[in-house]
């Protein structure tokens, strides 16, 4: 589910209209975003196909690096709430959203 959520705030127009540093973290999420999850997408698929301990072992670091990103930026989008727009404030609450495990 956090992954077509994800999609969703990556589809969704910043505006300039609240503070610069919150439209900078936002894009810069969809962006990183993009890359971490897609990795995971990719090692996970890997091992399916191919059940080997190194396959395993690769998917469960990009797991990892998921879970990492996620609690980051859990706490980098609940320290931009006050400065943002309304729409801003619903990506970042969607962001804290996909953070919580």
């Amino acid at each position: 589910m956090g992954f077509h959520l994800m999609l969703m705030l990556a589809a969704v127009a910043v505006t300039s209209v609240g503070g610069e540093d919150v439209v900078e973290f936002i894009n810069t999420y969809n962006e990183k975003a993009k890359e971490v999850y897609s990795e995971l997408r990719l090692a996970s698929w890997n091992y399916e196909i191919d059940q080997t301990e190194s396959n395993k072992e690769k998917m469960e670091a990009e797991r990892m690096k998921v879970t990492k990103f996620r609690n980051e930026n859990f706490n980098k989008a609940k320290e931009f709430l006050g400065d943002a727009t309304k729409v801003q404030e619903r990506q970042l609450k969607a962001i804290m959203d996909i953070g919580i495990d």
